[in-house]
């Protein structure tokens, strides 16, 4: 609990036990017992946040943003030097973007390149010397809605708007701004089907056979058939991270570094990768170190373009997202020959992910099921038709029969037994307990209950015969047979 007293020269002292269990003292002057009472308040709040480690309210959040506008920098100074608040950083857009990202070492790569994209873009719609705290949720709106002016896809609008949204809890956190302007606003970024493309192997020949020079084949391939993340998993690539006897590499992931286990993964060297890979081998320099040189590793080659020239080269037309969908397709087909498990712990994702970003239904699939599912074999056809007659025919001469070959287990009767149906409430029908006599062997049919007749009906449907039904009634003549009725209409 945080106090105050006052000396006899009338100076106010407020004291509390700081979260090191220290007694901290500040010193007020002789203000009014009103403002000293408030601000008694505030410390109160500020260090049970900071002994918690829970957000402030906004209430006092405010009131901290806004001493500095009041003029009480002195007071700003005693609260810092008590550790009851962080020290002060500018509140003003630019320079606090500006201090973000630079104290963001763990960014990376693609990351760092959007959060550069979106600090731009928030420093052209607000300027650099907008405060902070002047940026309202409206504000916020209307700098998506910019975006959407733009013609930017809703999915590059949906980054801008997730980077702002980091950015501005950030300022939350540092107790700059009192909430998130941009809380609310859908930052969900959805798969685009109509950018998706499956790369054949008939046009990665063509490629392949169009590109300059022995690395560019390497690169194309690894990205075809290893279905590496490019540039990214292109950095770190050495020759020691391939054993050529275990038919094994390791790649290292920038992008998943972060997670704990999923710095690297092991990859199979495909027969599609093994015989360029020993030619750049043995083409590569003694004591060569990494598989790709330094242009292609420090991004000063721009890939994505030098790609399109080569597959125009090729005599083909650029597809969208020309490297991720090369990922992409080598996804695809691992999952069509390998469990999706391996598939994806290969490739270094979830099945979840790969499900949504990366697999994709190939005219491949279509051929294949339409190929399955044309003309069945005439002789099995003629089988199922001749066991459907025989069945019939049995029936009627209520002579028992076996399905497969195997004998089955006479049913035994239940006198008095009704079974309520669920169509009509008010109707009952035969019931026969199909529990299993051990001394004794049908005199009836194997199809004896709804379930079997259920079970015999789909064996014969795909065949092309369809349209049985059965009346669930107890045959006169005895023994609980379910007397049969089938309309047969060949497909």
């Amino acid at each position: 609990m945080a106090s105050y007293s006052t000396d006899k020269k009338g100076n106010r002292v407020v004291q509390f036990t700081g979260k090191d269990k220290r007694r901290k003292s500040i010193y007020l002057g002789k203000l009014p017992k009103r403002d000293v009472e408030g601000i008694v308040l505030r410390v109160e709040q500020l260090n049970t946040a900071a002994i918690s480690g829970h957000t402030l309210s906004e209430d006092c959040a405010n009131w901290v943003a806004r001493l500095s506008e009041s003029g009480n920098e002195w007071l700003v100074g005693k609260l810092t030097g008590a550790g009851l608040i962080a020290k002060r950083e500018s509140a003003l857009l630019g320079e606090f973007l500006t201090g973000y990202i630079a104290e963001r070492s763990d960014v990376k790569g693609r990351t760092a390149l959007k959060y550069a994209a979106t600090k731009s873009r928030l420093l052209a719609h607000f300027g650099e010397d907008r405060p902070l705290r002047e940026i309202s949720a409206g504000d916020a709106d209307a700098f998506r809605l910019s975006l959407v002016a733009d013609k930017l896809s809703s999915n590059t609008t949906a980054k801008h708007v997730a980077v702002a949204k980091v950015f501005f809890h950030a300022a939350v956190r540092k107790r700059l701004i009192a909430s998130n302007p941009f809380d609310g606003l859908k930052s969900t970024i959805h798969a685009n089907k109509a950018r998706d493309y499956f790369v054949t192997r008939d046009e990665a020949d063509k490629v392949l056979k169009a590109c300059p020079s022995r690395e560019w084949r390497l690169l194309f391939s690894l990205g075809r058939y290893g279905g590496l993340r490019i540039p990214s998993e292109l950095t770190e690539l050495r020759w020691s991270d391939i054993n050529w006897e275990a038919g094994k590499m390791t790649i290292r992931s920038p992008k998943t570094a972060h997670h704990v286990g999923h710095e690297s993964r092991i990859l199979p060297v495909f027969p599609e990768l093994r015989s360029i890979l020993g030619e750049c081998f043995d083409a590569a320099p003694d004591g060569a170190e990494f598989v790709f040189d330094g242009r292609i590793r420090d991004g000063s080659v721009n890939l994505r373009t030098q790609l399109e020239r080569i597959v125009e080269r090729a005599g083909l037309k650029p597809w969208p997202k020309i490297w991720q969908n090369l990922r992409a397709t080598r996804a695809t087909e691992l999952a069509a020959e390998h469990p999706g498990h391996v598939a994806a712990e290969w490739l270094g994702h979830s099945k979840l992910v790969a499900q949504k970003h990366y697999w994709r239904v190939t005219d491949a699939d279509f051929t294949k099921a339409l190929a399955d599912n044309q003309n069945p074999p005439q002789k099995l056809l003629a089988e199922s038709n001749a066991l459907v007659a025989k069945t019939v025919l049995q029936t009627q001469a209520r002579q028992p029969i076996a399905i497969e070959g195997k004998p089955v287990p006479r049913a035994r009767k239940v006198q008095d037994t009704k079974e309520v149906t669920s169509e009509n409430p008010g109707e009952t029908r035969g019931f026969v307990d199909n529990q299993d006599s051990p001394d004794r062997t049908r005199t009836g049919t194997g199809i004896n209950s709804p379930k079997d007749f259920k079970s015999f009906a789909s064996a014969i449907s795909p065949l092309g015969l369809v349209g049985a039904t059965i009346l669930h009634e107890r045959h006169p003549l005895g023994d609980g047979w379910f007397a049969l009725r089938f309309l047969f209409h060949p497909q």
